[in-house]
């Protein structure tokens, strides 16, 4: 007998698998569009941090924003050149969330906070150089667009 766990759609596991992939595909197309190949990133760490709300018949309030952090390395420059990291996260999840996960509540109240600590890569994975990382973490209030039903 095999016991299967499934997490469904809005499980915190779920949210968070699909939103380190989603960066790492957009990290994957930036970067081929700009290099012409895909450089050393590894975004494959995510936490979620329950909001909290309070819930009425037909609507409810938002209290507390959910948190949302994504992180690990990705390459931030080379060749001279700069790869806006933070902001593709944040489009990034922000597309995301607005397709897969529409909040059934007022624009105003359907509140994520996305944090990105992503800090930079070895500067040992491309040109010469001794290893350095400058982890920033940023901050950015995004909202789940609404879509019709």
């Amino acid at each position: 007998m095999e016991v299967v766990e499934r997490k469904g759609a809005g499980h915190p596991d779920t949210i968070c698998d699909a939103l380190a992939e989603q960066l790492s595909r957009d990290l994957c197309r930036a970067y081929r569009d700009e290099f012409g190949t895909i450089l050393h990133h590894n975004v494959d760490k995510a936490l979620l941090s329950a909001g909290r709300s309070a819930p009425a018949f037909g609507g409810g309030q938002v209290e507390t924003p959910i948190e949302i952090y994504l992180g690990g390395r990705a390459t931030a420059s080379a060749g001279g050149k700069d790869i806006p990291v933070a902001e593709i996260a944040v489009e990034g999840a922000r597309r995301w969330l607005g397709q897969h996960q529409p909040f059934e509540a007022p624009p105003r109240a359907s509140r994520v906070t996305l944090s990105h600590p992503i800090g930079r890569r070895s500067d040992g994975f491309s040109e010469a150089g001794g290893p350095g990382s400058s982890p920033a973490l940023q901050r950015a209030q995004i909202a789940a667009p609404r879509t019709a039903s």
